[in-house]
């Protein structure tokens, strides 16, 4: 059943529409996340002889692939098909508080054609984060609440990318720092760590805000050749679409494009059965490793003074002259009559006081004044009931 969206284009609806609702009780409508799932064949020899729209088989009639005329679909994959690992991880994934999700899958395209037509059908839903997800990549539980936490804190922030290697041994980041210099290595992978600027990203786990994409001119997403710091200016540059995508991103909506660290998520080989991630022997394990332990607090020197009155406020006044020193107040014999009133008066007008000696009337005082001090209050020491 196709999601609710204004002027609605038929050719758009997607293979699979659905509407996840947030764990309380909310009418459906809007989704604040949009999930987009390119679902099937990835030949990425032949993305460069396909039509635009990418639909059905090659097309090219200079082309001699096996796939010429016929629909798009590996030997080893049929359409539509995701492995069992991504099922399952899917239902592991946290959702933020109160929010709605919904999904958007094509099947048996090229990626790069799929994502463009969701991202069409996205913008006419109109949600307020889109998440491109690819069927292979299998997310940290805590993806989209990270994700989404991290996008509402830095609103300057327009695209979040996860962490996915790729299937190669030995295998690298799909993080890009700058155009033509290969994979960066030297990210945080600090949950703390706020997002860091990239040239571009992988677009098998992206976050996207849907006000930044709504600044750009289609096509969105498209593979192509061309010049080495832009996609259509001539050159031999391969420009994967999403690449494509996070660079025109950027540059039309002048928001940032980053990458958040601390989502790591595995690349399945369905063929091979095998699952690519970080190697726990990278320079963001190594970075993580060497950041120094939080210092641990040290005990202040305690200050010693001879009280001239033995009063709360006189206490007060000295401490807080001193920028909230402890201090150890010695209080003189001639001037009370009762220790115990001394005791009572300091310990029930002070966070942390403590009497050291009674005998010689020793008071500790720490930090923070009980009652403020306000001896009209229960608890003064002039009032014991």
């Amino acid at each position: 059943m196709p999601l609710p969206g204004a002027s609605l284009d038929e050719d758009r609806v997607c293979d699979l529409e659905v509407q996840r609702r947030a764990q309380v009780k909310r009418e459906p409508g809007r989704p604040k996340i949009l999930v987009c799932i390119p679902v099937g064949n990835k030949t990425e020899p032949r993305i460069f002889k396909q039509p635009d729209q990418g639909r059905g088989g090659c097309l090219d009639p200079s082309c001699p692939c096996s796939l010429h005329g016929k629909e798009l679909a590996a030997d080893w994959r049929n359409p539509g098909m995701v492995p069992f690992e991504w099922a399952l991880n899917h239902m592991q994934l946290i959702i933020p508080l109160g929010t709605t999700v919904a999904y958007l899958a094509i099947k048996n395209q090229y990626s790069g054609p799929a994502r463009d037509q969701m991202t069409r059908r996205a913008l006419e839903l109109d949600p307020e984060y889109i998440f491109y997800w690819d069927d292979d990549v299998l997310l940290d539980p805590h993806t989209f609440y990270k994700m989404h936490n991290m996008l509402e804190r830095h609103p300057d922030v327009g695209l979040l990318t996860g962490v996915v290697c790729t299937r190669e041994d030995p295998t690298e980041p799909m993080i890009y720092q700058e155009s033509g210099a290969g994979a960066w290595w030297d990210f945080s992978i600090d949950p703390n760590h706020p997002p860091e600027d990239i040239f571009s990203a992988g677009g098998g786990c992206l976050m996207v805000r849907t006000e930044a994409v709504k600044k750009m001119t289609p096509p969105y997403w498209q593979d192509c050749l061309g010049g080495t710091e832009q996609p259509g200016a001539e050159g031999r540059s391969v420009w994967g679409h999403d690449v494509y995508f996070i660079s025109k991103l950027r540059r039309e909506s002048g928001m940032r494009t980053c990458v958040m660290g601390s989502v790591l998520c595995g690349h399945f080989d369905m063929e091979k059965q095998k699952e690519y991630t970080l190697p726990k022997d990278s320079p963001p394990y190594r970075k993580l490793g060497r950041q120094a332990p939080p210092e641990k607090a040290k005990n202040p020197v305690w200050g010693i003074q001879e009280c001239a009155e033995w009063s709360p406020e006189f206490v007060r006044g000295e401490v807080q002259a001193n920028g909230g020193e402890r201090k150890l107040f010695f209080v003189p014999k001639r001037l009370v009559k009762s220790p115990m009133r001394i005791r009572r008066a300091m310990l029930e007008s002070f966070e942390g006081a403590r009497v050291v000696s009674v005998d010689d009337h020793w008071l500790a005082v720490g930090e923070g004044v009980r009652n403020g001090g306000n001896h009209s209050e229960p608890g003064d020491p002039s009032r014991p009931d």
